[in-house]
């Protein structure tokens, strides 16, 4: 791929005297810039030996804002000036002395000593712009990179560089993505391309080499992922994207994952790190596309297509019809809602998948001896496969599950034989099994176990097979569903639980957890309405019985968490819920206000501007929140 444009290139290079440039334009992340570098190297080594010629020079646009930084760089690069395998020192050398700085020790006579010191100035462009044969090195070659990311005026710019083509017999190629520029200046480009541009190539995603330099001398990845070749390829190209920067990202940041976690789960774990490396790719590329909103709520019931309207229900199923190939191949789902659900919160967060991917080694590597020959079924006779099934069984009636993470995995394969007409699952062994989930439910009293128990039950279900293809999955994932919902109605999350008991030694842990992550880890606190489940006289007593030191926490608190100097999008009320708790919390202060005089009175008042400022924002007002105004 891209072998028609690395040929015209070295054709290029053999024309002496072109006098004109040539464009290379495709898309952001498309590679351009790694196939330009890579011709360098390929042209450097066509070189012969003894050749003193011109270092060839790369410019990298992006982010300039001036020409004399464009020419501080090409400085650099010409300093010192010459590309020579064991350098030949010949006369031309010192007829371009005054052209180029360098200090350089030469050895005439190669005995291992500097015979001559040289120093010479700089003028880098005197050179370059010269057709002076006699101040001519061979072809001179330069490469403007990012020309849509460069800072300068673009009229300016392409006279800068015409300059090279028109004046100085350069070979000028100029690398850009076009489509990413105003229309004033595609105007410029086009009448620069007119004028000064010969020939004009689209580079195309080369996925192939591209993962081959990643794995073999980009990115510093693990032998693990190193022999993921194949699996790393087809999972990239089933997303159809082209972005090759955004597939280097992903490699790197799932080898630094795979680093953090303990070796002794890694021994055992690669079913598991391979579904999470095409999570990874998965999510990385359709997450800046056009499914981001579909990843961003993706959950067991987005998974198994029983959430959303039709047209939701209709681009899940078309999103994962894209990856049925994998699955066929693999038999690996990369679209499992665990996985992606902790891949979003890591890229929006930031925070380490190493705490989920260690938990779901460990329950994957307890004692699942039964689950596991299951799973490999097809490789067992009818009386084995018979023999492990009863065990099973006998296991889920005894309740012999340690977590939700196993029943979910047990009934995960049991279903699958049900469904596949393989064995038929007992009704009473879905009665047992509804008892246990209850159990476990009820049992959690803490809001953020009970979220990942949840999780955990999920991944259990989505661990082999379609659970939700027919209604025996259905139907258990239903009644989960509606105890999980029973136990969380009755438990209340940290945030409000600091709510319902601040007093004056423990206030500031109100700003604290506002920058933890919810119980259903899908964003931070301070994205949220937190007053929406609390006893609004109950909070209200708690305000009144702060000193004025904590009032005026709880002032910044407000601030923070109402994010007072944001500026939202339209139609972004993320605190609707909060609204009628914040006005009766404001009506009791204000009731409170004409009871508190001096110090105590001015202090509470601040607070009740504060809660107005809340109170605003809660409305649907996405404006900095000025208290001025309140």
């Amino acid at each position: 791929m891209n072998d028609n444009i690395t040929q015209f290139l070295f054709t290029y290079m053999d024309n002496p005297d072109p006098r004109y440039a040539v464009m290379l334009k495709g898309k952001w992340g498309c590679g351009k810039s790694f196939f330009v570098q890579n011709w360098i190297e390929l042209y450097k080594e066509k070189i012969k030996d003894g050749d003193a010629v011109l270092e060839p020079i790369y410019v990298s646009l992006y982010g300039l804002n001036g020409t004399s930084q464009i020419t501080l760089a090409i400085d650099r690069v010409l300093h010192p000036f010459l590309y020579s395998k064991g350098v030949e020192i010949t006369r031309k050398i010192l007829k371009i002395a005054g052209k180029i700085a360098f200090k350089a020790s030469l050895d005439w006579n190669d005995d291992g000593k500097d015979d001559v010191s040289m120093d010479a100035t700089l003028d880098s462009l005197s050179l370059l712009a010269s057709r002076d044969d006699n101040a001519s090195l061979g072809p001179k070659l330069i490469v403007f990179d990012d020309l849509e990311r460069c800072l300068i005026d673009m009229k300016l710019l392409l006279g800068y560089i015409n300059n090279f083509v028109e004046h100085g017999a350069c070979h000028v190629i100029i690398v850009g993505d076009e489509t990413h520029t105003t229309e004033d200046t595609k105007a410029k480009l086009l009448e620069f391309k007119e004028k000064t541009v010969g020939r004009e190539f689209e580079v195309m995603p080369d996925t192939d080499s591209a993962i081959d330099y990643f794995i073999n001398n980009d990115v510093p990845l693990t032998e693990w992922l190193t022999s993921k070749k194949a699996f790393v390829r087809d999972c990239f190209q089933s997303t159809r994207c082209d972005n090759l920067r955004l597939l280097r990202q992903c490699l790197y940041d799932f080898s630094v994952l795979y680093n953090e976690t303990n070796d002794n789960l890694l021994k055992d774990g690669d079913t598991f790190m391979t579904s999470l490396l095409g999570a990874y790719i998965v999510v990385y590329c359709e997450y800046r596309g056009d499914n981001r909103d579909l990843l961003e709520n993706w959950d067991w019931s987005y998974f198994n297509g029983i959430s959303g309207d039709e047209a939701v229900k209709k681009r899940i199923s078309n999103l994962q019809n894209r990856y049925s190939s994998i699955a066929n191949k693999y038999r690996i789902e990369v679209l499992d809602s665990s996985h992606v659900k902790q891949i979003i919160y890591e890229i929006e967060t930031g925070q380490s998948l190493k705490a989920y991917v260690e938990k779901s080694l460990s329950q994957l590597q307890g004692k699942v001896s039964l689950q596991d020959k299951l799973a490999e079924f097809i490789h067992l006779s009818n009386d084995e496969f018979e023999q492990t099934y009863n065990e099973l069984v006998c296991d889920i009636k005894a309740g012999k599950s340690s977590n939700l993470f196993m029943l979910g995995r047990s009934l995960a394969l049991l279903v699958f034989f049900d469904y596949k007409n393989i064995h038929t699952i007992a009704e009473e062994i879905v009665s047992f099994a509804k008892e246990q989930i209850s159990h476990f439910y009820s049992s959690i009293d803490n809001k953020d176990a009970l979220y990942q128990a949840r999780a955990s039950f999920i991944q259990g279900i989505s661990s082999f097979g379609k659970f939700c293809d027919n209604s025996l999955g259905k139907d258990i994932s239903e009644f989960a569903k509606v105890e999980f919902e029973k136990r969380d109605g009755k438990l209340k999350n940290k945030m409000e639980e600091a709510l319902l008991n601040m007093d004056n030694d423990n206030i500031g842990k109100l700003l604290e957890l506002s920058g933890e992550s919810t119980p259903d880890q899908r964003c931070e606190y301070s994205w949220t309405s937190i007053f929406k489940n609390v006893d609004a006289n109950m909070i209200s007593d708690r305000i009144l019985r702060l000193n004025n030191k904590s009032i005026q926490d709880l002032c910044l608190f407000f601030s923070f968490h109402y994010k007072f100097s944001f500026r939202f999008a339209g139609g972004d009320n993320r605190y609707a819920d909060d609204l009628s708790v914040l006005q009766h919390i404001s009506e009791r202060l204000r009731e409170e206000l004409i009871n508190r005089d001096g110090v105590d009175g001015y202090v509470l008042s601040s607070l009740i501007k504060y809660i107005a400022g809340a109170i605003r924002r809660a409305s649907g007002d996405n404006e900095p929140i000025e208290l001025g105004d309140v």
